[in-house]
């Protein structure tokens, strides 16, 4: 059922000439390679995968893999307080989703 909705929402956008960006399945357990292949621009979410570098290298390979050249993610939510987030923290986030292969930050 996930698929299918992501399959229509990718369809609904590009027939309207745009993109489509979504995090396929947020916090819950999904075959990353099947699910990813379907999304344009697929994005992860640091505060989702607990700014874990190996979980993003699980997000991240298959996006590669399935030939996707846009992968962002949402960044810098932290579930301790708002303005809880240092810029040296932040930096850190964003060398770090470079590292694995994310092109693209959107910072919350």
């Amino acid at each position: 059922l996930r698929q299918e909705y992501l399959q229509h929402f990718q369809a609904w956008a590009k027939s309207l000439g745009l993109g489509h960006s979504v995090q396929p399945a947020y916090n819950l357990p999904l075959g990353m390679q099947a699910d990813i292949s379907l999304v344009e621009a697929p994005e992860l979410e640091s505060l989702g995968f607990n700014e874990d570098i190996d979980l993003y290298r699980q997000f991240t390979g298959p996006a590669h893999l399935t030939g996707r050249n846009v992968i962002s993610t949402e960044i810098g939510a932290r579930r301790i307080g708002a303005y809880a987030l240092t810029v040296p923290a932040l930096v850190g986030l964003l060398q770090d989703s470079y590292a694995v292969g994310v092109n693209t930050m959107v910072i919350s």
